[in-house]
């Protein structure tokens, strides 16, 4: 009977029970006696019904138990019958609810001191018939909703039944020897500590008679009687019942999932005493109401009992609470609650909590006020006098709860029964309310102002380096932290910390840090000024995590950011007038910001500090500034990077050098070494913030697009971005993949496919590298096919198939020339036999497919004039390949061939590498004789190569490394009155020798507007087939909508210009592929 009970463990003292005068009450009225209470009905007919029989979650149905296990039962017979309702009642069930006091002892204890305990509300049955005294042991403990008799109790039930309150047969006397009786050798307090049964004893209290709702529910099984009670009270369910089958009853607890019959011993009392139930003269009005009540009338007997309890209360202050009998104090609070003085239990009860509070104050608190005298004075007895004030305070918190613990205890009745009826709060409610009058807002101590500046003392202490007990400080805070304004609903809202405190911690973060804001401005650099700053924020939030109130870590950071760090975020980016970096920079861009100077020393825990604090201002002071800088920083080293590979500044760099070596042409065309720098020094750039970006930044997003816009912008200020591009690839594809591993080659073509995807006139790059690569596969250049492969798929990666589709025409075409030169020589050996005269060579023609290769002079020959035997051959070759295909047509393109000449020099032959245009020039001192001149007029006519290209073919033959030809007069220079001569004198460590044609310093301004404007046809062309794809696919478009669509697509290759996607617009409406639509906004696309 003790299971469910509310039970608290109070203490181990020498107990003897004692005696009082119990007065037995019983009232036979026609109303509900006020002593008597009641649960409501709170489960409405038809869901107990359902629950009954229906299947319905969270148990089968009486029907589908009996259908389960009524066959082997009864017998298949009778549950063929059916099961049928007979009879439906909303009942009460009568039961005790018992205070007592019980003390016994267990396996862990002694006899001479048992443990002593305060059974509240045990429930006990208060009717005889065994099976509904077993099922009251599984109605709720909790019974806040029992009240005197009102029609509310009965709303669920619609008005629509009878209600049938069941007699109480068991009297309050015999309560005592029942729970005396019951089976406590089977209940464990914990874990291997029983209760010796024999050393039960009671000290009755109060018994009060409470009726719980039920359901009594009867059916028919054949000739079977079935009855089942439900509750009533909320949605806690069980069933029990019985059958009139012998030994069979129906159980079923809560959260079992199959409503069960089961058969058991034989019960005393039957089923045949059940019936007696539903005895219709057993109604509410002649119900029996019986209760215990102390009889309290006793002349003097409420003052005694008070002045024993203040006494007791005093002792609880005094700290001599193990000398107190707390049944005795229980019980003189208990009596005085049921004699009607509440009120005055209540109200004295205030005044010696108010009593002890401010003796708590005067003695506790006012003799350790901080003096005010202590201001200036050494830090350590500052911080020592504030951390015995804020210990104290948490002292005489620490003594009035634990005071506050013990009164709650002696006066649990009065908390239970008086303090609902009075509306007011529990006596620990009023003792925290009365510690905030008596001492918080103490109006005769400035106890709060003191307790404020102490802390706000201590922090600021330590702030400035001063350690301090943060333990004590915890302890303080937390006191605030618990005390609270009950009309305000929010938590934390309703704190003293938040309502006193906060706001003072707040204002002096504020002071403090505008002040350390403008010293850090003036004594540090951007580094230290940011490893102060991160310091300070890990502090503050360390600071409230430890001992201040979590809620202020934001408030408080916030205001650290916008001292510290967001008024002077640009300043700090800049940093002083003058800042010399000692490290050797990327470039030759010199450092003038703060930034600069972290970037070009690459002092990465710096930079990753940057960003830390640069995230937590707002975006328009923080990160949006950071990167407008950074790309800034970029741009700034990017433009100086152009500007130092400036054709110009190359030339004037050359022409300061030695005079000998500047009259040697040089291996290397200006464009080339001009080329290679910039893309070099753009590259190690990229690698710089690259590394940057993984080492100090982790990879953050914003960071990287601002890095890449920073590069896009100052690689395409360069107009021949994508000419050095181009060359560089060029120039690595020759020479500079040798003896590189196959990841060097691969990490090479990455570093320059990033450059690459920075420019935004692909098409551009697309004209040069085509122009490249024919050179390099025409005159076998490339050191590397795989790496020319590799780069060609990256650009196909990186462009789509279009882009590279005539690339990959062009290795296409060579591979057949290949094929087609093997099937020559066997034709040309075929022609020849049997000519003795005749003279062979080994010539390899390259058939190119027109419009694929970037080949613009359509004249056969290019004007040149060819020598005979080389004539011959080309003569030979045309036949051969008439007869292979017919209908095509060869146009001979010497400029694009190159020679191996085997020329006999005085000491030495040596095999000549050369141009076609150099082979042609070399072959007319064949029939000279040694050491005859020629005047260049009469090269010109035997060439028949225009000046431009005759001045440069004689210029590497007689002006470069490999002099084979002597110029008269000589310079490096070649005019129309010099002459010539065979250098028949020439010598040279190695037998094959490479001459490379000298190129022109860089374009012409005529042949780039020649390019430019070549570019520009091809973009009308791409413009209007993008135009048509899109209106094809739309059909119709609005203008705005087409301008998008078309620079969205044609962004891969170059970014089109709104004006002139306009122009082809109007181009395509003349052609009539489009017409405008008839509001004049939009087109339509004509099939």
């Amino acid at each position: 009977m003790l299971l469910g009970c509310r039970r608290s463990l109070l203490t181990t003292s020498r107990y003897t029970l004692s005696r009082n005068n119990w007065k037995l009450y019983s009232s036979l009225a026609d109303k509900y006696h006020p002593k008597v209470s009641l649960l409501p009905f709170t489960n409405d007919v038809l869901s107990v019904q359902a629950k009954l029989e229906l299947l319905v979650p969270p148990m089968f149905g009486l029907a589908a138990a009996i259908k389960g296990y009524g066959q082997m039962i009864f017998g298949k017979d009778v549950v063929d019958s059916g099961i049928k309702r007979t009879n439906f009642k909303p009942i009460y069930i009568p039961t005790w609810k018992v205070d007592c006091i019980a003390s016994f002892t267990s396996d862990l204890g002694d006899s001479d001191h048992p443990t002593v305990m305060h059974l509240r509300e045990v429930t006990v049955p208060g009717i005889n018939h065994h099976p509904l005294a077993r099922w009251v042991k599984s109605f709720p403990t909790d019974v806040d909703d029992a009240s005197p008799f009102s029609k509310g109790h009965l709303e669920p039930l619609n008005g629509t039944y009878d209600i049938l309150a069941l007699p109480f047969m068991t009297s309050p006397t015999a309560i005592h020897q029942a729970l005396k009786e019951a089976p406590y050798g089977d209940i464990e307090i914990t874990e291997g500590w029983s209760v010796d049964p024999r050393s039960v004893e009671f000290q009755m209290l109060a018994a009060y008679p409470l009726l719980h709702p039920a359901f009594l529910a009867e059916y028919t099984l054949g000739d079977k009687h079935i009855t089942i009670i439900a509750h009533g009270y909320h949605d806690y369910f069980s069933v029990w019942g019985h059958t009139s089958h012998p030994g069979v009853w129906v159980n079923a607890e809560q959260g079992a999932t199959v409503t069960y019959l089961r058969a058991t011993k034989p019960i005393v009392g039957g089923p045949a005493a059940m019936p007696d139930f539903l005895d219709e003269e057993n109604t509410p009005s002649n119900l029996e109401r019986i209760a215990y009540e102390p009889d309290m009338n006793q002349t003097g007997a409420q003052e005694l009992a008070w002045e024993k309890l203040s006494a007791s209360v005093q002792q609880i202050y005094a700290k001599n609470a193990a000398s107190l009998s707390f049944e005795e104090n229980y019980r003189h609070a208990y009596n005085l609650v049921i004699a009607k003085q509440g009120k005055m239990l209540y109200d004295g009860l205030v005044g010696l909590i108010s009593e002890n509070l401010d003796i708590f104050a005067k003695e506790k608190l006012v003799p350790v006020f901080p003096r005010t005298e202590l201001d200036g004075r050494d830090s350590m007895e500052m911080c020592q006098a504030g951390e015995l004030f804020v210990k104290a305070f948490r002292e005489v918190w620490d003594d009035h709860e634990s005071s506050m613990s013990k009164i709650s205890d002696l006066v649990k009745y009065m908390d239970r029964v008086y303090t609902q009826s009075a509306n007011v709060p529990k006596i620990t409610e009023q003792g925290s309310k009365l510690f905030l009058t008596e001492i918080i807002h103490s109006t005769r101590y400035p106890i709060l102002a003191q307790l404020n500046a102490t802390i706000l003392l201590l922090i600021r202490m330590e702030r400035n380096g001063t350690a301090i007990n943060r333990s004590a400080m915890k302890q303080c805070v937390n006191v605030l932290l618990t005390l609270r304004d009950t009309n305000i609903k929010a938590v934390f809202e309703s704190t003293v910390y938040k309502l006193n405190l906060e706001s003072e911690i707040l204002q002096e973060s504020d002071t403090y840090y505008t002040n350390r804001a403008k010293e850090m401005l003036d004594l540090h650099d951007l580094s230290e000024y940011l490893k102060l700053a991160e310091s300070f924020i890990n502090a503050e939030q360390d600071r409230t995590h430890s001992y201040l109130s979590f809620h202020t870590s934001t408030p408080l950071q916030n205001i650290l950011i916008s001292k510290i760090l967001t008024p002077h975020t640009s300043r700090l980016l800049k940093g002083p007038d003058t800042v010399v970096s000692e490290a050797t920079t990327t470039s030759t861009h010199k450092p003038n910001t703060a930034l600069d100077l972290l970037i070009d020393t690459e002092r990465t825990e710096d930079l990753a500090r940057l960003l830390r604090m640069f995230q937590l201002p707002p975006e328009e002071s923080g990160m949006r500034l950071l990167r407008q800088r950074l790309k800034e920083s970029i741009v700034g080293r990017g433009k100086a990077i152009n500007e130092e590979c400036d054709e110009d500044t190359i030339t004037s760099a050359k022409q300061s050098t030695d005079g000998k070596k500047v009259g040697e042409a040089s291996t290397k065309s200006l464009a080339v070494q001009t080329a290679i720098k910039w893309m070099n020094d753009v590259l190690n750039l990229k690698d710089h913030f690259d590394r940057l970006l993984k080492n100090s930044w982790g990879g953050e997003v914003s960071m990287q697009t601002a890095i890449n816009e920073a590069f896009e912008s100052f690689i395409n200020q360069n107009k021949r971005a994508a000419e050095f591009v181009s060359l560089f690839i060029d120039d690595h594809l020759k020479k500079g993949m040798k003896g590189k591993m196959d990841a060097e080659v691969d990490a090479l073509i990455d570093r320059t496919i990033s450059i690459f995807r920075f420019i935004s006139d692909k098409d551009v790059f697309e004209r040069y590298y085509k122009a490249h690569l024919a050179k390099r596969l025409l005159q076998s250049r490339s050191t590397d096919d795989d790496a020319e492969r590799g780069m060609i798929g990256k650009l196909k990666v990186e462009c789509g198939f279009a882009f590279t589709q005539k690339l990959e025409g062009m290795f296409h075409d060579i591979r057949l020339s290949g094929e087609l030169t093997d099937s020559f020589r066997g034709f040309l050996q075929r022609v020849t036999e049997g000519d003795d005269s005749a003279i062979t060579i080994d010539m390899h023609a390259s058939v190119l497919t027109a419009g694929i290769w970037p080949i613009t002079n359509t004249t056969d020959f290019g004007g040149y004039v060819m020598p005979p035997v080389i004539a011959k051959h080309i003569s030979h070759f045309e036949r051969f390949y008439n007869t292979r295909h017919t209908g095509r047509r060869l146009s001979w393109q010497p400029n694009y061939g190159s020679a191996d000449i085997k020329v006999s020099f005085k000491a030495r032959k040596h095999e000549l590498n050369v141009t076609t245009a150099a082979m042609i020039v070399l072959l007319t001192f064949s029939d000279v004789e040694i050491g005859q001149e020629l005047e260049y007029s009469d090269i010109k006519a035997a060439t028949g190569l225009p000046d431009v290209e005759l001045q440069r073919q004689l210029q590497s033959l007689a002006c470069a490394k490999y002099k084979v030809l002597r110029k008269h007069p000589a310079s490096r220079n070649v005019n129309t009155t010099d002459s010539f001569a065979f250098n028949y004198d020439f010598t040279a460590p190695l037998q094959r020798i490479k001459i490379q044609t000298i190129a022109s310093k860089a374009e012409s301004t005529e042949e780039r507007r020649e390019t430019e404007e070549k570019v520009e046809e091809e973009r009308k062309l791409q413009t209007e087939a993008c135009i048509v794809r899109v209106m094809k696919d739309r059909k119709h478009m609005t203008h705005n909508d087409l301008i998008n669509e078309v620079t969205r697509q044609l962004a891969s290759r170059f970014t089109p210009v709104p004006a002139a996607i306009k122009k082809r617009i109007e181009s395509l409406i003349e052609k009539e592929y489009l017409e405008r639509a008839s509001d004049k906004k939009s087109y339509n696309y004509l099939a």
